[in-house]
């Protein structure tokens, strides 16, 4: 398999970096650092910019220098995300170049450039994972992505960094399901949080040694509830599209995630997390908005881990919803009702005690509405808000940001 040396050596420096004293860890990303600050010449967007700005080769040694250097805003990646590529025709070459659609739940999608060993990052992130839980791997394992997209998507693929593995994807929504889950018995399993909810109900299909939550906000009763039930690790980590993955929520301490430094570096600044790539990529983020709320501490934890922890990761604030009673309530609960509705078409905020605003990004209303705005109030009620009132409207354009709204209410 190409880059499988590579995979086994990422997993193998984010288990050794935490064994590493403060001093070698702070030369280690010193090296990563310099390394960026190299790169960032090589691509035409940061070559302008920042020499528009007056920065030059030096300037980007150390952690504190970020501070000094522009965000990137998702605009960016909006008008031209090509720019930000490295016009290294040698590393293209030896890596490939492919072109990755985001989902857009962050707003509208952007279009963002990956290596062919950037698409394969998560496998030796899981590697790590599976280390630290001390959790050691069968030969050939079998891994599933169960999925709850509309799609209906399936398809099997051989993972040789996972001991020559395979990958099942299964799609949740397609009729057998529950035959094709039992008999790929997986030793790990990917879904998202509507898959963890469908899989409670059904304890007795599979016994997975590692459950992982892709990249969405899974609520903390959730979490309990699927590792009480299926007893294994709940592996929650944090990813976007962009950037690949960032973070993993500590398993002893709830609600701290755990950064993998030394290939990625987190700041908080006005409250929002700014992602940089120290993981050596043609396409370079520097100080990404990623758009999500969280603040960034340098800390020892319990279960081992040294280096910078994100607490408070609320996420976009269309995907935290509290009732009036001051309990978190999962919106993944709602997630069947818009089921069929593309996630770049669509965004509900809580904006009060019992308000909402539903938006629609589409030319006009979409078929059924009546119907979808009766079964989100109900839905409402059942998550403990009494009396919701949902402001509804139709907006033309991108979802990140402001355009003309036209409401209607429903109550």
């Amino acid at each position: 398999m190409a880059f499988l040396p590579e995979l086994l050596g990422l997993s193998s420096d984010l288990v050794s970096h935490a064994d590493l004293s403060r001093q070698e860890q702070d030369s280690r990303i010193t090296e990563r650092f310099s390394a960026l600050n190299r790169a960032l010449l090589g691509a035409p967007y940061y070559l302008e910019l920042l020499g528009r700005r007056g920065f030059g080769p030096g300037d980007l040694e150390k952690p504190p220098d970020l501070s000094h250097f522009p965000r990137l805003p998702r605009e960016v990646l909006l008008e031209d995300s090509f720019r930000l590529v490295r016009q290294d025709a040698g590393l293209i070459e030896r890596e490939g170049l492919v072109a990755v659609r985001s989902s857009g739940s962050s707003g509208q999608p952007v279009t963002v450039y990956k290596s062919r060993l950037d698409c394969l990052v998560m496998w030796g992130v899981l590697r790590f994972w599976l280390t630290r839980q001390g959790i050691v791997l069968p030969p050939r394992p079998r891994s599933v992505l169960l999925c709850t997209l509309p799609g209906g998507l399936e398809y099997s693929v051989r993972v040789p960094v996972l001991e020559n593995g395979v990958l099942h994807r299964i799609s949740a929504i397609r009729p057998g399901v529950e035959g094709r889950l039992r008999k790929a018995n997986p030793f790990v399993l990917f879904t998202n949080p509507e898959g963890l909810l469908w899989l409670l109900s059904r304890q007795d299909l599979v016994a997975p040694a590692v459950l992982l939550s892709s990249a969405q906000h899974l609520s903390p009763s959730v979490r309990r509830d699927v590792m009480s039930g299926f007893r294994c690790p709940v592996i929650n980590y944090y990813a976007t599209t962009e950037t690949g993955p960032i973070a993993w929520e500590c398993l002893l301490t709830p609600g701290r995630f755990h950064v993998l430094v030394p290939d990625m570096w987190v700041e908080s600044e006005s409250g929002e997390l700014l992602v940089t790539r120290l993981r050596a990529s043609p396409f370079l983020l520097l100080r990404y908005e990623t758009g999500d709320r969280g603040e960034v501490d340098l800390e020892e934890c319990e279960c081992g881990y040294r280096g910078l922890t994100i607490t408070g990761l609320s996420g976009r604030c269309q995907t935290r919803f509290v009732n009036p009673e001051g309990a978190e309530v999962d919106p993944w609960k709602l997630a069947y009702l818009f089921k069929y509705q593309d996630l770049r078409s669509f965004r509900l905020t809580q904006t009060g005690k019992e308000a909402f605003k539903l938006e629609l990004f589409v030319p006009g209303p979409p078929s059924g509405l009546p119907e979808l705005m009766r079964d989100l109030l109900e839905a409402l009620r059942r998550l403990g808000f009494p009396s919701p009132v949902v402001t509804a409207g139709i907006r033309e354009g991108n979802p990140s940001r402001e355009a003309k709204f036209e409401p209607f209410q429903v109550s």
